[in-house]
Protein backbone atom coordinates (compact mmCIF):
# COMPACT_ATOMS: atom_id res chain seq x y z
CA UNK A 1 0.00 0.00 0.00
CA UNK A 2 1.47 3.51 -1.31
CA UNK A 3 0.89 5.99 0.98
CA UNK A 4 -0.04 9.43 -0.96
CA UNK A 5 0.73 13.10 -0.09
CA UNK A 6 -3.06 13.43 -0.05
CA UNK A 7 -3.18 10.61 3.33
CA UNK A 8 -0.24 13.00 4.53
CA UNK A 9 -1.86 16.31 4.18
CA UNK A 10 -5.35 15.17 5.72
CA UNK A 11 -3.12 13.47 8.86
CA UNK A 12 -1.57 16.73 9.17
CA UNK A 13 -5.00 18.80 9.24
CA UNK A 14 -6.07 16.25 11.52
CA UNK A 15 -2.99 17.44 14.27
CA UNK A 16 -3.39 20.90 13.29
CA UNK A 17 -7.00 21.42 13.18
CA UNK A 18 -8.00 22.70 9.85
CA UNK A 19 -6.05 23.67 6.41
CA UNK A 20 -5.49 26.92 7.21
CA UNK A 21 -3.79 25.77 10.29
CA UNK A 22 -1.50 23.26 8.79
CA UNK A 23 -0.65 25.83 5.63
CA UNK A 24 0.13 28.18 8.74
CA UNK A 25 2.28 25.84 10.65
CA UNK A 26 4.23 24.75 7.30
CA UNK A 27 4.36 28.20 6.12
CA UNK A 28 2.84 28.08 2.77
CA UNK A 29 0.10 29.26 1.20
CA UNK A 30 -3.30 27.75 1.46
CA UNK A 31 -3.75 27.25 -1.83
CA UNK A 32 -0.29 25.11 -1.44
CA UNK A 33 -2.51 22.40 0.94
CA UNK A 34 -5.48 22.15 -1.49
CA UNK A 35 -3.06 21.49 -4.37
CA UNK A 36 -1.21 18.72 -2.85
CA UNK A 37 -4.63 17.60 -1.52
CA UNK A 38 -5.69 17.48 -5.35
CA UNK A 39 -2.55 16.13 -6.53
CA UNK A 40 -2.18 18.72 -8.81
CA UNK A 41 1.57 20.32 -7.16
CA UNK A 42 3.58 18.84 -4.48
CA UNK A 43 4.71 20.39 -1.03
CA UNK A 44 8.14 22.25 -1.19
CA UNK A 45 10.62 20.22 0.44
CA UNK A 46 10.88 22.15 3.78
CA UNK A 47 6.92 22.16 4.41
CA UNK A 48 7.82 18.12 3.52
CA UNK A 49 9.73 18.04 6.67
CA UNK A 50 8.07 19.86 8.78
CA UNK A 51 5.02 18.10 7.92
CA UNK A 52 6.65 14.69 9.02
CA UNK A 53 7.98 16.15 12.15
CA UNK A 54 4.41 16.96 13.06
CA UNK A 55 2.67 14.11 11.95
CA UNK A 56 5.72 11.78 13.03
CA UNK A 57 6.16 10.18 9.50
CA UNK A 58 9.49 9.22 7.84
CA UNK A 59 10.74 12.80 6.18
CA UNK A 60 11.39 10.30 3.42
CA UNK A 61 8.28 9.31 2.49
CA UNK A 62 6.58 12.12 2.65
CA UNK A 63 9.76 13.76 0.18
CA UNK A 64 8.78 11.07 -2.04
CA UNK A 65 5.15 11.26 -1.84
CA UNK A 66 5.53 14.92 -2.93
CA UNK A 67 7.65 14.15 -5.89
CA UNK A 68 5.77 11.80 -7.15
CA UNK A 69 2.79 13.29 -7.22
CA UNK A 70 4.44 15.97 -10.64
CA UNK A 71 7.00 13.09 -11.46
CA UNK A 72 6.42 11.88 -15.25
CA UNK A 73 9.31 9.62 -15.68
CA UNK A 74 8.61 5.91 -14.71
CA UNK A 75 12.06 5.11 -13.61
CA UNK A 76 12.22 8.07 -11.26
CA UNK A 77 8.93 7.57 -9.60
CA UNK A 78 10.19 3.54 -9.35
CA UNK A 79 12.66 4.65 -7.19
CA UNK A 80 10.78 7.06 -5.50
CA UNK A 81 7.92 4.69 -4.73
CA UNK A 82 9.08 2.36 -2.02
CA UNK A 83 10.09 5.16 0.63
CA UNK A 84 6.48 6.01 0.29
CA UNK A 85 5.40 2.07 0.37
CA UNK A 86 7.51 1.30 3.62
CA UNK A 87 6.59 4.02 5.62
CA UNK A 88 2.49 3.28 5.03
CA UNK A 89 3.71 -0.77 6.33
CA UNK A 90 5.14 0.89 9.45
CA UNK A 91 2.54 2.74 10.00
CA UNK A 92 -0.20 0.32 9.76
CA UNK A 93 1.89 -1.93 11.62
CA UNK A 94 1.81 0.12 14.51
CA UNK A 95 -1.63 1.32 14.21
CA UNK A 96 -2.64 -2.50 14.99
CA UNK A 97 -0.28 -2.63 17.99
CA UNK A 98 -1.84 0.06 19.24
CA UNK A 99 -5.19 -1.03 18.78
CA UNK A 100 -4.43 -4.10 20.38
CA UNK A 101 -2.49 -3.12 23.32
CA UNK A 102 -5.30 -0.53 24.00
CA UNK A 103 -8.26 -2.59 23.63
CA UNK A 104 -6.36 -5.59 25.59
CA UNK A 105 -5.33 -3.91 28.23
CA UNK A 106 -8.45 -4.25 30.76
CA UNK A 107 -8.58 -1.32 33.33
CA UNK A 108 -7.42 -2.63 36.79
CA UNK A 109 -9.79 -1.62 39.95
CA UNK A 110 -8.48 1.71 41.78
CA UNK A 111 -7.34 1.25 45.48
CA UNK A 112 -7.80 4.47 47.05
CA UNK A 113 -5.83 6.07 50.18
CA UNK A 114 -7.22 5.35 53.38
CA UNK A 115 -9.71 8.19 54.82
CA UNK A 116 -8.03 10.14 57.47
CA UNK A 117 -10.17 10.00 61.08
CA UNK A 118 -9.25 12.92 63.39
CA UNK A 119 -8.34 11.88 67.07
CA UNK A 120 -9.54 13.48 70.15
CA UNK A 121 -7.12 13.66 72.63
CA UNK A 122 -7.33 13.58 76.58
CA UNK A 123 -4.21 15.76 77.12
CA UNK A 124 -2.74 16.48 80.81
CA UNK A 125 -1.75 19.92 81.93
CA UNK A 126 1.19 19.50 81.73
CA UNK A 127 1.56 17.23 78.71
CA UNK A 128 0.12 20.11 77.23
CA UNK A 129 2.69 22.35 77.94
CA UNK A 130 5.40 19.93 76.58
CA UNK A 131 3.90 19.38 73.41
CA UNK A 132 5.51 21.29 70.04
CA UNK A 133 2.21 22.30 68.68
CA UNK A 134 -0.05 24.93 69.96
CA UNK A 135 -0.79 24.72 72.81
CA UNK A 136 -4.88 25.47 72.03
CA UNK A 137 -5.17 23.32 68.98
CA UNK A 138 -4.07 19.46 70.62
CA UNK A 139 -6.47 18.20 68.36
CA UNK A 140 -4.81 18.65 64.93
CA UNK A 141 -3.82 14.87 64.73
CA UNK A 142 -4.36 12.60 62.42
CA UNK A 143 -3.80 8.74 62.24
CA UNK A 144 -4.67 6.23 59.41
CA UNK A 145 -5.72 2.71 60.45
Amino acid sequence: MEMELKDYVEMGEKVAGSAIKLAETLGVARSSISDAKAHRRGLPLPACYHLADLIGADHRAIAAASALVTEKDEKVREYLRPFAQNWAKAAGIFMTLSGLVMFSTAPKEANAAPVLEPVTLKVTESARNALPFSKTRPNDLYYVK
